[in-house]
């Protein structure tokens, strides 16, 4: 049953609603998301997890703004078909975090890449390092630094480090981390896409278990 819609009046904004004990979050954040979301919270008492559902990233003060209401609140994140950018900086911040069946499994993916200016410039170095931290962090130590390092400094926005299931056990029979430019692997291709052999998702504490959740419609 749908419980609360909600969807920011400014252009671009995320939409957002809520079935049942999950948020569904989808579309660019922007800075006016911080607000709407957390009157959604304050509505909705018993959500206890975010679906980032299809979002393309967006504002970096729309990420530390709905990081920390995730965090003060102590809620899971999980994944729908594309996450990538400022969301997948959001998705860290779940206490429990989950790729989900919202969408096919092989269209599923959450992509890291570094911070840019209006200019589509790379950010300053200490704002890089400070993303670093906070992956880091929110990793339990776990991600592999120079896989950091390599998705923070690349120079062309249209580029990812991308994150696909593992599988059940965690232990994937071949690679699933990507580097990938474009927007291809979104609808999963990843044909254009160089394998990170080693790395997973689980392995790297990007997700904190390999169990798919139901994601609510």
């Amino acid at each position: 049953m749908l419980a609360f819609f909600a969807s920011s009046g400014s252009a671009g904004a995320m939409t957002m609603h809520v079935v049942r004990d999950q948020v569904i979050l989808s579309g660019q954040l922007v800075p006016d998301d911080i607000a709407q979301f957390q009157r959604l919270l304050d509505a909705n008492p018993s959500v206890t997890t975010v679906v980032l559902w299809n979002s393309p990233g967006g504002a970096f003060v729309a990420n530390r703004g709905l990081t920390k209401l995730i965090q003060d609140r102590k809620l899971k994140t999980a994944v729908a078909g594309y996450c990538v950018s400022a969301c997948a900086m959001v998705f860290l911040s779940g206490t429990e975090r989950f790729f989900s069946d919202g969408e096919s499994i092989d269209t599923t993916s959450i992509g890291f890449h570094g911070s840019y200016n209006n200019q589509r410039v790379l950010a300053p170095e200490d704002r890089l390092q400070f993303l670093k931290g906070v992956v880091q962090d929110e990793t339990g130590g776990k991600i592999d630094s120079a896989l950091v390092e390599r998705w923070l400094h690349l120079t062309d926005q249209g580029s990812l480090v991308r994150f696909r299931y593992p599988g059940a056990d965690g232990t994937p029979k071949g690679a699933t981390v990507f580097d990938c430019h474009g927007p291809g692997a979104n609808r999963g291709d990843y044909g254009a896409c160089t394998p990170i052999v080693g790395p997973n998702a689980l392995s790297m504490g990007i997700i904190t278990s390999t169990r798919i959740i139901h994601a609510e419609r």
